[in-house]
Formats: structure tokens, C-alpha cells, sequence
């Protein structure tokens, strides 16, 4: 009885450890909330873009719908989110697939480009 007591101990210690999750690497002051939780998926990060910004960002992230998991948007920002980001100038708009960020730009026709080649892959 006390083998079986102690068997059953080692096993939950030894399954304790185990870890079903994959292994991703991420920035750690990137909240991944930032990242696609959608394999072969982006989300799209947008930081201090003005109202006209705002609109014309939405019909880039309409364009490319299928290719997308989401977004975050903001006009505002703080020196938290800037520092955090490493953002030195706004408009920012900062690309993400499930594990790190693959494209920076401060030009939405460059944002809509970069994603325009990720559909024809």
C-alpha cells in the first residue's frame, strides 16, 4: 500500500513538471496580446495615429481581413507604451505573427504593401 502511495507521489511530481504549451520565445516587455494567437496570421499594432490616420488604417486592416487576427489601435499613447514598443516617432504600425514582430513602418502605404506580398505567398 505505501509503494502504491509513494508510486502515485513521484508520478504527480513527475507530471507537475511537464508542460503541454509550446515553448514560444517573446520579448518579454511585449504583452502578448500584441502577438497573433492565429498561426500563419498577423496582428497589426498602430500607435499615435491621428482620426484621418484611424480611417485610413481601417480600410488597410479591411483589405487585408483574411491575413489578419487583429489590432490595436490608439491616438493616444504614453512614454510606457513608447519605451515598451521602443518607438521613437509617431505614427507607428508594428507587425506581429505568433511569436515576434516582423515589420516596422511609419507609412501606411508601406503597411499595406508589406501585407499586399504576405497574401501572394
Amino acid at each position: 500500500m505505501k509503494l502504491i502511495q509513494a508510486l502515485s507521489i513521484v508520478v504527480i511530481i513527475i507530471l507537475s513538471g511537464c508542460n503541454a504549451d509550446n515553448n514560444k520565445t517573446y520579448h518579454s516587455s511585449i504583452p502578448l496580446s500584441f502577438f497573433s494567437d492565429v498561426e500563419g496570421k498577423y496582428y497589426i499594432t498602430a500607435i499615435g495615429t491621428t482620426d484621418e490616420q484611424n480611417l485610413e488604417f481601417q480600410e488597410v486592416f479591411d483589405q487585408n481581413i483574411r491575413i489578419l487576427s487583429g489590432y490595436y489601435q490608439t491616438g493616444s499613447h504614453d512614454d510606457k507604451e513608447l519605451q515598451m514598443l521602443n518607438i521613437d516617432d509617431v505614427p507607428k504600425y508594428i507587425i506581429f505573427d505568433t511569436e515576434k514582430e516582423l515589420y516596422r513602418t511609419d507609412n501606411l502605404n508601406e503597411l499595406n504593401q508589406f501585407l499586399s506580398n504576405q497574401r501572394t505567398k
